[in-house]
């Protein structure tokens, strides 16, 4: 007689033992996953609470800026920067007089490259007077509004404000941990839209044992934080079951844009997106116009591309950027977006052999970049100081 079929039990008994089985490898691969050679994963794709002594923490109170969150101000006088806190300069070294001052982030500042190859100085050579460069590394462009209004004395005819690629995602931005998962000690103050009025959310002033607490449980200090991780724009939690994180991970905008072919910082320039990022920029450009107006100043907004948001230019024959661009020049901000500058002299060409990191299409302005900003900015930035 052939042997009796397994009954109904013994089948469920062995597709949940197969099913278990299955389950415990998949998260054992998922827990080894970011430490075998994946450590991109944890650059704010996924978030693991970091750890972080008392002395990192204090050291890190005594640094930073109370109000800007970077160290950046107040290195003044040694070899980066000047008296005033701005980038050395060596067409023009000595502060005063200046005809021309800039704010933004690294772009503005031109990082990676020395003090006479910065496209500021490169632009102060051609303009023939001293360009004041207060553009700091990561800087969102809620900083620099800020470092503008505390550069109550600073002269000048001229402000400029350079806008990255990604900065409305740091504008929503208050730890860039979640960001970028760089450090823990990179906090910064942001700007609210409230019924179309700014209302600026100072850092939040934490004790050591309050940080440490944040660092487990983010929401209840970072409340206007875009990226809480676990939420639908931060980071995921790599945590137990990790199959479910992995989910989310798969459902995030990273993993999404990155099928695309899309820049992480596209979406960003949504009108409908969740963050608000879109409205909560332009709003602050506006503010820095105004306030640059009421100096007596005409005032810049210059859109820097990402070499891979400029690839996307020449893709889709029309900028990224204009959904900024739209809002700012319909309120009368004079604006100019470096894709269409670079599209008018290089027709065609790819923006990589302008980075310092050409053969990745990564990095900042090298030295010919920088010398092709200043080239391109040059007859603007002279009609602006002449009032035209």
């Amino acid at each position: 007689m052939p042997p009796a079929p397994p009954s109904r039990r013994v089948k469920w008994a062995a597709f949940f033992s197969v099913s278990l089985v299955l389950f415990g490898l998949a998260e054992l691969g998922l827990y080894l996953l970011p430490q075998l050679g994946t450590g991109f994963l944890r650059k704010g794709l996924l978030y693991f609470p970091p750890s972080l002594s008392e002395a990192e923490y204090k050291n890190y109170l005594a640094i930073r800026d109370p109000l800007l969150g970077w160290p950046t101000p107040k290195m003044r006088g040694g070899r980066e920067h000047d008296l005033t806190g701005a980038r050395v300069s060596p067409a023009f070294p000595d502060p005063g007089g200046e005809c021309v001052s800039l704010y933004g982030d690294s772009f503005t500042y031109g990082e990676e490259v020395k003090h006479e190859d910065a496209w500021g100085n490169r632009l102060a050579q051609r303009l023939g007077c001293r360009v004041a460069n207060f553009g700091g590394n990561a800087y969102g462009t809620d900083q620099a509004l800020l470092r503008f209004q505390q550069n109550v004395g600073i002269p000048g005819k001229v402000a400029l404000l350079g806008i990255y690629a990604e900065n409305p995602m740091r504008n929503v931005n208050q730890n860039r941990y979640y960001l970028t998962g760089s450090t823990i000690l990179a906090m910064k103050p942001r700007f609210v839209l409230e019924a179309e009025t700014l209302r600026l959310v100072p850092m939040p002033d934490l004790t050591y044992p309050q940080m440490l607490a944040a660092i487990q449980e983010p929401t209840g200090t970072f409340r206007h934080e875009a990226f809480l991780p676990g939420s639908q724009l931060g980071p995921t939690i790599w945590s137990f079951p990790r199959t479910v994180a992995l989910a989310h991970f798969l459902n995030s905008y990273h993993f999404r844009n990155y099928i695309r072919g899309l820049p992480d910082w596209i979406d960003f320039y949504r009108a409908d997106h969740p963050s608000g990022a879109l409205a909560v920029t332009a709003a602050i450009a506006a503010e820095f116009h105004r306030l640059a107006r009421s100096r007596g100043m005409a005032s810049l907004v210059v859109m820097f591309p990402s070499g891979g948001g400029h690839e996307l230019f020449r893709r889709q024959g029309s900028s990224p950027f204009l959904p900024l661009t739209s809002i700012l020049r319909e309120r009368g901000i004079q604006t100019i977006d470096f894709s269409e500058e670079f599209a008018r002299h290089a027709g065609d060409k790819p923006l990589c052999p302008y980075l310092t990191q050409p053969s990745a299409c990564v990095g900042h302005f090298n030295a010919d970049g920088s010398r092709l900003v200043a080239e391109l900015l040059a007859s603007r930035v002279s009609a602006a100081l002449a009032g035209r």
